[in-house]
């Protein structure tokens, strides 16, 4: 649990928000502004996708105030399961370790080859796979295609990560 959250008892917060664990969503039970009243929505979408609510003067993500409302604690890692970040269903987060939460991943948006993991090696002239675990970058092999190098980086990203890793849409395509 980070410092920000200690603050805050799984008392204190059911008495401020109610909590729809299907959904995800928090309502405020109390009106906590002048813009936030009973049954209202509480918190807003930040720059980087996870709502987050204000409570006493700090931003705190809702992913992580889910956890503390169900469970009364937090884990040092929180992961959304379909890496929706806004997603704070609780069949949705689950407690992982740093690295599981980097297999749950989807690939960059400057990617070129639009696979995680897979880009051109300008020396081999081929398509390279790679996966980075615990500090580790493990290569996977060069291959003709980027669909070949995506396929053989998702076989290897399951034995290594086993039900954590989460293909996204892309690498699943290439599996096929």
């Amino acid at each position: 649990m980070s410092k920000s959250e200690k603050s805050i008892t799984q008392e204190l917060l059911r008495t401020l928000l109610e909590y729809d664990p299907q959904t995800g969503i928090f309502r405020w039970k109390i009106k906590a502004s002048s813009s936030a009243h009973p049954g209202d929505i509480a918190g807003c979408i930040d720059g980087q996708g996870y709502r987050v609510i204000r409570i006493y003067g700090k931003n705190r993500k809702a992913h992580r105030l889910a956890w503390l409302y169900v469970y009364g604690d937090g884990p040092e890692v929180i992961d959304h399961i379909d890496r929706n970040r806004s997603n704070n269903a609780i069949e949705n987060l689950r407690a992982v370790t740093f690295s599981q939460n980097s297999a749950n991943r989807a690939a960059k948006s400057k990617n070129k080859s639009g696979f995680t993991g897979v880009y051109w090696n300008e020396l081999g002239k081929k398509w390279q796979a790679s996966i980075v675990s615990k500090g580790r970058t493990h290569y996977v092999g060069l291959f003709a295609t980027a669909q070949e190098a995506a396929k053989a980086r998702t076989e290897y990203a399951k034995q290594l990560y086993a039900n954590f890793y989460i293909p996204s849409f892309h690498d699943q395509e290439a599996a096929k």
